[in-house]
């Protein structure tokens, strides 16, 4: 069962610490990835996994053991009037999927702008036109947005790439 984490920032500090992250972007035709290691040093995106229902929960689950991973960090497009859309209830549902396989603690973070984000972060990178434009590129980067978002809010790491 998944444990979302709604503690203080030291307290989430620390259940972080040395300890590898994946960032997922849920989205309802890919799902970008992204990890970290456990020291925090660098940021990696993952190849996207299709979303098809429970195939893409299990590869998913791979991933995590093949990885070692210790945190998830899962993207939540928040409302500024506290309305639950069809995406926040799918986003949901994919949580309780996963929470069926492992036990790992969790997060919901703002995903507000990663899109606009990954384009910048794929330009910066050196990557070709072409390329930025497919879907399954700017999912990737997106993942690597939150991840990025969410440790520089949690441990001040400015991650420049």
């Amino acid at each position: 069962m998944l444990e979302e984490i709604q503690i203080t920032k030291e307290i989430l500090k620390q259940q972080i610490q040395n300890k590898k992250i994946l960032a997922i972007d849920f989205g309802e035709k890919r799902i970008g990835l992204a990890t970290t290691d456990k020291f925090h040093i660098s940021l990696n995106p993952l190849p996207v996994v299709i979303n098809d229902g429970e195939s893409s929960i299990s590869r998913i689950n791979e991933i995590i053991k093949r990885e070692n991973i210790e945190f998830l960090v899962i993207g939540f497009p928040f409302s500024k009037d506290g309305q639950v859309g069809k995406i926040q209830n799918l986003i949901y549902e994919f949580k309780e999927n996963l929470s069926k396989l492992i036990n790992l603690p969790f997060v919901f973070w703002d995903e507000s702008g990663t899109s606009k984000s990954a384009v910048e972060k794929m330009i910066n990178t050196g990557i070709k036109k072409n390329k930025r434009r497919e879907k399954a590129n700017i999912d990737r980067f997106a993942a690597v947005s939150i991840l990025q978002n969410f440790l520089f809010e949690n441990e001040g790491i400015n991650y420049e790439l």
